[in-house]
C-alpha cells in the first residue's frame, strides 16, 4: 500500500495561525476576480465549466480533492487547519 508524505505534518498550527493575517494581505493583493477574468477572455481563455466540458458536480468534487492530489500546500489545504471565524473567509468568500 502506498502512504506518500503528507505535507500537512510538516505545518506548525500556531505559526500557520500567527501568520494567517500575514497570508490574507498576501491574496489580497492578487488582482480581483473581475481583473483575472478580463485577462483571460482577453486572451481567448475558456472561463465557465461548460466551456471546458465540466459538470458542476465534477468541479465539486475536484475542488474538494485538489487539495491532497500534490504535495503542496494552498490556501484550499490550510482552510481546514485552521477556524475561520463566522460564515465568511477572510477573503469575503462564503465558506
Amino acid at each position: 500500500m502506498n502512504f506518500p508524505d503528507n505535507i500537512i505534518d510538516t505545518v506548525d498550527i500556531r505559526m500557520l495561525s500567527k501568520m494567517w493575517e500575514r497570508i490574507t494581505e498576501i491574496v489580497k493583493s492578487i488582482p480581483s476576480y473581475e481583473e483575472c477574468l478580463r485577462a483571460m477572455e482577453t486572451a481567448r481563455c475558456k472561463t465557465t465549466l461548460e466551456q471546458i466540458g465540466v459538470t458542476e458536480s465534477f468541479f465539486c468534487d475536484c475542488e474538494k480533492y485538489s487539495p491532497y492530489m500534490r504535495k503542496r500546500l494552498t490556501i484550499l489545504r490550510m482552510k481546514d487547519m485552521i477556524e475561520i471565524s463566522n460564515q465568511t473567509n477572510d477573503f469575503g468568500v462564503i465558506v
